[in-house]
């Protein structure tokens, strides 16, 4: 029996059924792991729990950097719908959560997306890994920039007070600057004299959100951009192959 010879057009399609698969495949991966970390709190030292980190936006900035923020974007929805429903009683910080993380993952996407097509310009499509990265660091800063306006807007005008509203034993002004100047108080305990004296007394909720909220936001979302950058740039030859050449006659 005759071996078959493959045409150089069905070993594309083959490459790029493959392709379609793996994506397909990654996709389903970071997804569920997305929705898992969401349940999974980690609390600061010092801090109450209140303002405890989840690092479910991981998997969905890998994903917007891999196939664009759509897919980030997606997976964040499907996330939060997951978490409200299970637990019953998450939906306003989930709605709140829903829209910080949105513009993060589409400034990221967008700004990354522009860096990358400005780079391919430049550089006559031959992008390296670092390059990419490179890109992608600085879509990564301009996003966490744009997710800690966003949150202080939204946490001040709509969190804060549907969540009184709701829960008003929780979340009056009281509690929460109780809960603000717990964390204040535990930072002069542990820094020097000279510096304890510089971390103020916070009297309104909008300091709070802006010495408190803020900076633990920040911090989350340079742990998570850092770790994104370093696994994608370790796996980029998974995301990125070459595609066979097509026959000539048949391009």
């Amino acid at each position: 029996m005759k071996n078959k010879t493959i045409t150089a057009q069905e070993n594309f399609d083959r490459f790029m059924y493959r392709m379609v698969i793996r994506r397909r495949i990654i996709i389903l991966l970071l997804s569920v792991a997305s929705i898992l970390l969401y349940f999974v709190h980690i609390r600061l030292p010092l801090v109450p729990r209140i303002f405890s980190i989840e690092f479910s936006e991981f998997p969905e900035l890998l994903l917007t950097f891999t196939y664009g923020p759509f897919y980030g974007v997606a997976v964040c929805v499907i996330k939060n719908v997951i978490h409200s429903v299970i637990m019953g009683n998450t939906v306003i910080p989930d709605v709140a959560n829903l829209i910080s993380e949105t513009v993060f993952l589409l400034v990221a996407g967008l700004c990354s997306s522009r860096l990358s097509d400005a780079a391919a310009v430049k550089y006559k499509g031959r992008l390296t890994k670092s390059k990419r990265v490179k890109n992608k660091t600085l879509a990564s800063l301009t996003a966490i920039l744009a997710q800690s306006v966003v949150q202080f807007a939204v946490t001040n005008v709509f969190l804060y007070p549907m969540l009184a509203g709701s829960f008003p034993e929780a979340y009056s002004k009281a509690a929460l600057l109780y809960n603000y100047n717990i964390v204040t108080g535990n930072l002069r305990t542990y820094l020097p004299g000279a510096l304890a004296s510089l971390v103020p007394n916070i009297n309104s909720t909008l300091v709070g959100v802006l010495l408190v909220n803020i900076p633990i936001t920040v911090f989350k979302l340079v742990i998570i951009s850092a770790f994104t950058l370093l696994i994608y740039y370790l796996i980029i030859p998974l995301f990125f192959k070459k595609k066979p050449p097509l026959n000539p006659e048949l391009q």
